[in-house]
């Protein structure tokens, strides 16, 4: 329908014999590209399933018959996508179609899609003079707008010039135009065609202000921006209760004019305005006797004002100190000083005639009262009072920025654009470009709203968007599709996904708990695990709850199953936040094992869990070649426990303490409470320890890879990222002790034995009977073929070679080193756990 041809049909030689429409004339096969003028078409679907659908389209003949007003014009072109790939090509595309408003508008239907399915976002130019074009890949997390309006000083000849090209905008100037001309003020011919010399006097320069303001506001509400506050200095507040829906805009317009004119009205001495380098509390106690400090602009930028000549004098005394000084253009008045006491009262008697204005919002935050006094009635209502104050009181700018709400969103990732600037040689494509950045960086819009829209449905001529589309799918990602096979019948369980949620926030009564969804979980004290000062769920975490989910599924005691898990990858870290719960998702397929944990929409870990628990049976203990592989090495020991620590022959140099172990860890950037401080001993070479056994899986396991990082040379921190295997048969582990004080006394001590297979960039050694190590590099050409695999299982993690990234291959088996007639506590034998290939 779109091109008017009918494609050919594929695979066609021979016509059916049972269909006679075929062979005497009424039915053609189309087998070659056909011509077609339009009309109706039938279609059908043949489901595999039995499943048939037939429709009746009818072809739509629209065309184009006149650009667009806008087709030739600069306009905005935003996009978001899954890949950066993707969101190029669309931008190509853009380009290709500039002048086709209606292919602009289909593609600006889907460009706010949320950031958390498509996090790449882009904007571009188009029939603009200079190229631009900006890609983001953003946070989740949403980001919040403020409009900020600037205040006296901010003028300029020819501002607002080139917005005039906008419809919206040259309306609003328009109509403050038109409230003022009884004045005898042409806001709209100062600003087209305003000299020096128009911004001299007192009034146009608070008229054109305001007039831009409200135009700005105007514009960018219209575009679908929405803002989250609204701050304001000095005569920029007027702009705020314009945004906040306090004032009308005729209202907003004569608030400007009347300031202006009660100012003009009044016989003021000639004062002087001026920026400073200083900070509040300097400025307050260096301003000489007729100049004071009205503007805290920033923690180090003050503007002062007073009298010119006394002002004149302490700007030279501060530029010969080296402070920066630089004059603020105020028409030779000293504004928020004492010399606006008279004007005050005259404004305010002028806009009690004229305002009937709504309460301020908490939106609007006010610069020219302080926080504390914001319930009083003179900050409630913006009316002559609150106005007249605005201008004779300090203007408390930087206090208004430092306010909470304002504070949590400007900071170190904060995008401060500015709409307009001065001297640029177009500013209707600087505000495109300020908004692109906008938009690239979060900030939701529709750009084209600035111009006349166009009629759905567009003509048949525009350029389709699906084939485009498909471009941007993002296929880095593997998937496990089910087959009918991978699902269980008749079992005890059917479902396959079960819900958890962590909860650390104050007023929770699950604070530290790890909450199954739909079976009661063992305690986990999460704000004990923290990395960075950040409160990290435990990489172990992930691991016990494909456990208990496989126990779930198959309708076993947790307790009581023993669980193989391999391939396991830690995709990436779960931060914990007190603001509230974090429910996690494991999804497992019952009959492959192979199992994905996701907070959200983010992927945690994923990998294979079984269990050699056959029907009918309890427990099963894992037999020796189920715990060995080519690259394992499993201790010889007997079926009777030991009852000698391994650590107790070595002298008190040769251990450390609990204490010494958990500060080793906080250098290295691991901040571990009560509930994970589980070793109680170590060697000082990182192969033995004693460590804690309280019936807690999470923290003891955790406890167990803890050992891994003493084991690394030097004090770099590293994330567990891949484990070949970890097996593990409870059954046969000990039971934990039921008084919970005593636990913290108990232990259990392990020998932790790696096979060294080679260095590359290290010297070789060999830790004799122990743990051997190895620094895996990929470029290493000397492997023997039993290393092979483990070389291309680190290859896909080594993402950095000139990175502190280690890749260790590991075998850690348990043995019982206890001393029975101390605690009254057996151990495992060795062979019943074992975790194989641990990569950092």
């Amino acid at each position: 329908m779109h091109t008017r041809v009918i494609p050919s049909n594929l695979h066609f030689n021979t016509p059916n014999p049972d269909i006679p429409g075929l062979f005497d004339g009424r039915l053609k096969v189309v087998t070659e590209p056909t011509p077609w003028d339009g009309g109706l078409v039938a279609l059908n679907s043949f489901g595999m399933g039995g499943s048939n659908g037939h429709i009746v389209l009818k072809s739509y003949d629209k065309i184009l018959d006149k650009p667009h007003v806008a087709s030739g014009k600069p306009r905005l072109f935003v996009y978001s996508a899954r890949t950066e790939e993707g969101l190029k090509n669309i931008l190509e595309e853009a380009h290709k179609h500039a002048s086709n408003v209606e292919f602009h508008t289909l593609c600006e239907q889907s460009a706010n899609t949320p950031v958390g399915s498509m996090p790449f976002r882009g904007a571009t130019l188009l029939n603009a003079q200079e190229e631009y074009r900006e890609l983001q890949k953003c946070p989740s997390k949403p980001r919040e707008v403020w409009f900020v309006y600037s205040g006296m000083g901010s003028q300029w000849v020819g501002m607002g010039r080139d917005l005039m090209a906008l419809d919206q905008f040259r309306r609003s100037i328009e109509e403050c135009t038109s409230v003022l001309k009884s004045f005898g003020i042409d806001v709209m011919d100062i600003l087209m065609n305003g000299k020096e010399d128009s911004y001299k006097s007192v009034v146009p320069p608070f008229v054109c202000i305001s007039a831009i303001q409200i135009a700005l506001t105007d514009l960018l509400v219209d575009m679908g921006i929405k803002p989250h506050g609204f701050v304001g200095h000095s005569l920029g507040e007027g702009g705020c209760g314009y945004a906040d829906g306090c004032v009308t805009k005729r209202e907003a317009i004569l608030s400007a004019y009347y300031r202006g004119h009660c100012v003009l009205e009044c016989n003021l001495p000639p004062g002087k305005m001026a920026a400073v380098g200083l900070t509040w509390e300097e400025a307050l106690g260096q301003c000489p006797p007729g100049v004071v400090a009205a503007c805290h602009n920033a923690e180090d930028n003050v503007t002062i004002s007073g009298a010119a000549e006394p002002t004149s004098k302490f700007m030279e005394q501060l530029s010969t100190r080296g402070v920066f000084v630089r004059e603020v253009n105020s028409g030779n008045r000293a504004y928020h000083s004492h010399f606006m006491a008279e004007p005050a009262i005259k404004l305010k008697d002028a806009l009690d005639k004229i305002l009937d204005p709504k309460p301020r919002t908490k939106k609007w935050v006010s610069t020219s009262i302080p926080e504390h006094r914001w319930e009083e009635p003179l900050a409630r209502l913006p009316d002559g009072a609150y106005q007249a104050n605005n201008l004779r009181s300090p203007v408390l700018f930087c206090e208004g920025l430092q306010k909470s709400v304002i504070k949590k969103t400007v900071g170190p990732d904060c995008i401060c654009v500015g709409l307009q600037k001065r001297n640029h040689q177009n500013n209707l494509e600087f505000f495109f470009t300020a908004l692109g950045k906008c938009f690239a960086h979060g900030m939701s819009m529709s750009p084209l709203k600035v111009y006349p829209g166009v009629e759905f449905p567009v003509s048949r001529d525009t350029p389709i968007v699906s084939s485009m589309i498909t471009q941007a799918w993002d296929h880095s990602g593997d998937w496990a599709v089910p087959k009918p096979e991978d699902f269980e019948r008749g079992g005890p369980a059917t479902s396959t996904d079960t819900s958890y949620e962590i909860d650390i926030s104050e007023d929770s009564p699950d604070k530290y708990l790890v909450r199954a969804v739909d079976f009661l979980d063992s305690v986990v004290y999460t704000e004990d695990h923290c990395v960075d000062e950040r409160n990290l769920f435990p990489a172990t975490g992930c691991l016990v709850l494909a456990w208990k989910t496989l126990a779930s599924v198959k309708g076993v005691d947790f307790d009581k199953m023993p669980v193989c898990l391999s391939n396991v990858k830690i995709h990436q870290a779960m931060f914990l936040s007190a603001s509230g719960p974090a429910k996690i998702t494991v999804t497992i397929m019952p009959r492959t094992g192979e199992f994905q944990v996701c907070e959200k929409e983010n992927l945690l870990a994923s990998g294979q869990v079984t269990s050699p628990l056959e029907s009918g049976q309890v427990t099963s203990p894992l037999e020796s070649d189920q715990v060995t592989s080519p690259h394992e090495t499993v201790l010889e020991t007997d079926q009777h426990l030991q009852t000698v620590s391994a650590l107790d022959g070595l002298p008190e140099s040769q251990v450390l303490t609990k204490k010494e172990v958990y500060r080793e860890m906080i250098v290295r950037g691991y901040e571990y409470g009560p509930m994970f401080q589980g070793i109680f001993r170590s060697g000082v070479n990182g192969e033995d320890a004693d460590i804690r056994w309280d019936g807690r899986w999470i923290s003891y396991l955790d406890t167990v890879l803890q050992m891994f990082l003493l084991c690394r040379p030097g004090a770099h921190q590293a994330l567990p990222v891949l484990l070949e295997s970890v097996r593990i048969d409870p059954a046969v582990h000990p039971q934990p002790p039921t008084d919970e004080t005593e636990s913290h006394s108990k232990s259990i001590s392990f020998i932790i034995r790696v096979l060294l297979l080679f260095f590359v960039y290290w010297v070789t050694f060999l830790l004799e009977g122990k743990i051997i190590g190895e620094r895996c590099d990929d470029d290493d050409d000397d492997d023997d073929d039993d290393d092979d695999d483990d070389n291309d299982a680190d290859d896909e993690y080594d993402d950095n070679d000139d990175t502190d990234f280690l890749s260790w291959l590991l075998v850690l088996t348990f043995s019982g080193n206890l001393d029975k007639k101390k605690f009254g506590y057996s151990t495992c034998p060795s062979k019943y756990i074992s975790i194989h290939k641990l990569v950092c």
